[in-house]
């Protein structure tokens, strides 16, 4: 009798153990994840780069946000949020974002992210999107596909290099400070990734050289890489203030030095691409204290693109799928 017992008691215990086992491989089956097959695929530069490791998201399946602005995060391998949310019968949007504090984003099921950007020099950040919709489940108990997201740049660079003339700089130091180009407009919005005009369009000035710096033979001076709004290249100002001393640190040349840049060759900025504008620097760029009267002439900008971020060749995205 205390054995028949025995043998019951324990074969309800082993009922019980798979019992939940099954439950729990049920719940955790249904997870909503963001591990597809390519996540840790991840080489371009900028935070889309091996030190991209954290992302908003956002989704749902009807008006009720399951997802609003939840921090996803890489660790040991995966990529995991919390609280677990679970895949729930019906027809799931997805979009998520990474970006600085320049960033205000705004979600509905119906229209999707929309993500007003301010990228002035205060707001330098690289901005990146992804979105997933229309993913129809119907059996929720079963349905253990992870979230596909592919995120692309939104932004664009700019860069500008000073290389010196050495017919006629080249046996003098020539130093640069106080760079400004101004005149770029510094705020958009995009609805579901298709960019927009700025509720409140404004344009701003980006500065690099706060203190002199030396424009090197052969290698040159370049400034930082701006983030800026994707936009058509129109007229915008370029100065830096300028000194030339020679060998023993007699200053032969100092003012300020103006640049137009040429709006032929590159006609409109567009995300996901860099581009660098190149100048060479004269002596009659530069004014000479010993003449009043001078009017140094501006220098001339000619600019080239580089593909994506850092390399042609690359198609700079990054897939989570």
């Amino acid at each position: 009798m205390k054995k028949g017992l025995l043998m019951l008691g324990a074969a309800a215990m082993m009922l019980a153990s798979c019992t939940q086992n099954e439950v729990l491989e049920v719940s955790e089956s249904r997870a909503i994840g963001f591990n597809g097959t390519g996540i840790d695929n991840i080489t371009r530069a900028d935070i889309t780069s091996s030190a991209f490791t954290h992302f908003y998201v956002y989704g749902g399946y009807g008006e009720t946000a399951i997802f609003d602005k939840t921090e996803v995060n890489y660790d040991g391998g995966n990529w995991g949020y919390t609280p677990t949310k679970y895949w729930a019968n019906g027809t799931w949007k997805f979009a998520g974002y990474e970006g600085g504090n320049g960033v205000t984003p705004t979600w509905s099921y119906a229209n999707g992210l929309t993500l007003e950007v301010n990228s002035n020099a205060s707001n330098q950040s690289d901005v990146v999107y992804a979105a997933s919709s229309d993913i129809t489940v119907e059996d929720a108990a079963n349905y253990s596909t992870p979230v596909a997201l592919t995120f692309t740049h939104l932004l664009s660079k700019i860069q500008f290099k000073f290389l010196k003339d050495a017919q006629s700089l080249g046996g003098v130091k020539v130093e640069l400070s106080n760079f400004t180009v101004s005149g770029i407009t510094t705020n958009a919005k995009w609805e579901a990734g298709v960019q927009k005009v700025a509720t409140s369009a404004e344009t701003g000035s980006y500065g690099d050289f706060s203190s002199a710096e030396e424009i090197v033979a052969n290698t040159g001076l370049s400034t930082d890489a701006f983030y800026v709004i994707p936009q058509t290249v129109g007229t915008f100002t370029i100065t830096a203030d300028a000194v030339a001393t020679d060998d023993a640190g007699t200053e032969v040349h100092s003012g300020q030095i103006t640049a137009t840049v040429p709006t032929t060759d590159i006609t409109e900025w567009t995300a996901q691409n860099y581009y660098i504008y190149t100048a060479t620097v004269a002596m009659s760029n530069i004014k000479d204290p010993d003449d009043p009267d001078q009017q140094p002439k501006p220098i001339e900008f000619t600019g080239t693109t580089a593909k994506n971020w850092n390399t042609p060749d690359d198609d700079n995205t990054i897939n989570l799928n």
